[in-house]
């Protein structure tokens, strides 16, 4: 069996999803062609980049080294992405003669991600992103001129950038319009490499919000421009949406049946610590795969953001070759045993053979939440003389709206001493005061927040002295109900004769940690529930164990 189809068996199997009762469904792969596994890290940028970027990768061009320590992930890969930018702005002669020998080597196809859009004229509109057009028609001649040939064009989000993008200097251009550009950049880019393979990324923005239909119109206008299905669509989604994972399996649902192969871009966002950064890309792809019905045609390991700083070696799980090489480890199966309060399960291999003696951690989210605390910490920027505790709901800050009623039991800001913050525990009805909709009460020891989704609540304590350059922690003690999570921020602003500087941090549901249990020689165990709260609530099951791709199941308990 050849790498690729190893690679397509892993998927079509990886994707099972468990439904309520502990029953295994296992969606059946989709129609194969000659690519499935797109690989994109990002390159070293130098200091004073104009890319919104960092830094990059600094051992991006050991990849092509013929000694390179990434065989086994390597073997797994088909597409390696670069992009348009930094091939015209920063690679070397040099960089792309490695890059184009070494992929060639390892017999993996390359891949150029550009904005086939023109550009706007004078006074039009700003274009950015997705726009370049024949620009990137020259970038494609620069890798053919080295000997090079890129195999496949993937769209940088013309869609969502040229029409989408509803800002007062935005193009906002017809769904026509685009595809009919696209449709002409097409047929010059094959008059350089004549066997081209066209698709494209899209992000799933919640504003402006793009969803099924939204991204359908823009499949159908493509194909009419073109007379062709695009090659891939592959999605971009946006991390901080709370509905992410059910917006991303909508969106992939409504493509089914349309020649069109679907991809998820794994990754960990704007998560500083690259050992985060790959924890968080492996949890994200474990929730989409478990809550997908059908499995993903492509699957996309990219990073546009400053982690990793790894790309080597593919032995190190916390690389980004790593990563990639543990995808393709056996992946852990948990099979849960019992309806709405399973107590017991199987932790097990796709292929059925138990797993024993790893742990299995469980945790419990209350859906009306539980009480917790939430902090942040830092340094008070020099020409602070005071500063405002805040609570924004539903607005600036927030990462959603929604339906909120919470309780907040105290604030806490320390310079190391003494709680600095006026009426921190509630204990009066004095030192705070609500604005906008919503309602902002103070009883019985405690502030009460709510608002509906449309209304905008900002809370305000009295000010407080703080110390310039004092180093200072924040802490919030509330109990979050699930469906209010991502819409409440709390912080500390710090003002001089104006606001300086603000530090917060969103407020999430707590969830309560069980006691973990260990697997059985017959990779069985049984979890207890006793001590949990009463009420629905959500069951999260987690192994992570060395040498497997990590597993997790999530259902809702009746409570």
């Amino acid at each position: 069996m050849s790498a690729l189809s190893r690679s397509l068996a892993i998927l079509a199997v990886a994707c099972a999803a468990l439904i309520p009762g502990g029953l295994q469904v296992s969606a059946q792969a989709a129609n194969a062609s000659e690519l499935g596994v797109y690989f994109t890290p990002l390159p070293p940028l130098p200091p004073g980049s104009t890319l919104p970027f960092r830094d990059g990768a600094p051992d991006f061009q050991d990849l092509f080294r013929a000694d390179a320590e990434w065989d086994a992930a390597a073997r797994n890969i088909d597409v390696f992405v670069i992009y348009s930018t930094w091939v015209r702005h920063y690679a070397t002669w040099g960089d792309l003669t490695a890059l184009i020998e070494g992929l060639r080597a390892r017999g993996i196809a390359l891949a150029m991600e550009l904005g086939p859009l023109p550009d706007p004229n004078p006074g039009e509109c700003i274009g950015g992103e997705g726009f370049g057009g024949v620009f990137e028609i020259d970038m494609l001649k620069r890798i053919r001129d080295l000997g090079g040939v890129v195999d496949v064009i993937v769209f940088d989000e013309p869609f969502a950038f040229g029409h989408h993008l509803d800002g007062p200097d935005n193009c906002q251009w017809s769904i026509e319009r685009i595809a009919r550009h696209i449709a002409e950049f097409e047929e010059m880019a094959r008059e350089v490499f004549p066997d081209l393979i066209f698709g494209g990324n899209e992000p799933l923005w919640a504003s402006p919000q793009v969803g099924p239909e939204e991204v359908v119109s823009w499949i159908e206008a493509y194909e009419a421009a073109t007379g062709r299905a695009m090659g891939f669509l592959h999605l971009d989604l946006d991390w901080d949406r709370r509905d992410w994972l059910e917006n991303a399996v909508a969106v992939h649902s409504a493509l089914v049946g349309r020649g069109v192969r679907v991809g998820y871009i794994y990754n960990g966002g704007d998560i500083q610590d690259q050992e985060a950064w790959i924890a968080a890309t492996v949890e994200r792809a474990g929730l989409i795969e478990q809550a997908s019905p059908i499995p993903p045609d492509d699957i996309v390991f990219a990073s546009w953001f400053d982690q990793p700083d790894r790309t080597l070696p593919d032995s190190d799980p916390t690389s980004f070759t790593g990563l990639v090489k543990r995808y393709f480890d056996q992946h852990v199966v948990i099979s849960l045993q019992g309806g709405s309060g399973p107590s017991a399960g199987i932790v097990h291999t796709l292929e059925g053979a138990p797993i024993p003696g790893v742990p299995v951690r469980a945790s419990v989210t209350p859906s009306a939440g539980a009480p917790g605390t939430s902090a942040v910490s830092g340094v008070v920027p020099a020409g602070a003389s005071s500063a405002v505790a805040i609570f924004r709901v539903n607005g600036e800050g927030a990462t959603d709206f929604a339906n909120v009623d919470l309780r907040v039991d105290s604030v806490s800001y320390r310079e190391g001493g003494e709680n600095l913050a006026p009426n921190p525990e509630f204990t009066r009805n004095a030192a705070w005061g609500g604005y906008g909709a919503g309602s902002a009460r103070i009883a019985s020891g405690f502030l009460r927040l709510r608002a509906q989704p449309d209304q905008a609540l900002l809370v305000v304590s009295a000010p407080f002295k703080v110390t310039p350059r004092a180093a200072f922690a924040f802490e919030v003690t509330a109990t979050v109900p699930v469906g209010a999570a991502g819409a409440v921020f709390a912080g500390v602003v710090f003002l001089g004769p104006t606001e300086i500087e603000r530090a917060g941090l969103v407020l999430a549901s707590i969830s309560v940690q069980l006691a973990p249990v260990e697997t059985s020689t017959e990779g069985a165990f049984r979890i207890d529930l006793t001590g949990v709260p009463s009420g629905p609530a959500r069951l999260r099951l987690d192994v992570d164990a060395p040498g497997y791709w990590p597993g997790h199941v999530e259902m809702d308990l009746d409570g």
